[in-house]
Parts: C-alpha cells; sequence; structure tokens
C-alpha cells in the first residue's frame, strides 16, 4: 500500500507547464498537417516555432523546481 504522505517528485506547477507545452505541440502538428499550400507561412514558420517551444517548456516542466519544497 501507498503511503498517504508521499511527496511526489513534481508538483501541480509542473503539470500545467507540461500541460502547456504539450497543447503547443499539438497546435503546431495540426498547423502543420494538410496538403494544400506546404508554402504557407503557418506551415513553414509558425508551426515549427510553436512546437520547438512546445518541446522547450517540457523540458522546463521537468527541471522546475518549487521555491516552498527547496529545502526539503
Amino acid at each position: 500500500m501507498s503511503n498517504p504522505n508521499t511527496n511526489f517528485l513534481f508538483g501541480k506547477t509542473n503539470f500545467m507547464i507540461a500541460g502547456a507545452g504539450l497543447l503547443l505541440m499539438i497546435i503546431g502538428y495540426i498547423l502543420m498537417s494538410g496538403s494544400e499550400d506546404i508554402y504557407s507561412a503557418a506551415k513553414i514558420t509558425v508551426a515549427p516555432i510553436l512546437v520547438i517551444a512546445g518541446f522547450v517548456l517540457e523540458v522546463v516542466a521537468i527541471l522546475y523546481r518549487d521555491k516552498s519544497k527547496q529545502g526539503q
């Protein structure tokens, strides 16, 4: 059985940042999809920037430490 007082490695803020990163990646991949007008600005510049920003946010979500938990 698990202990109800178990401290999780990631907190609520980490999951919110990770969710925002996942949302950015999904939006970027949706913008890249489709077959018509493959040279549009949304597919060539905006979508890859969104996907890369999503991956960066995922790394930030993993590395983020709550200021209140740093002493523990």
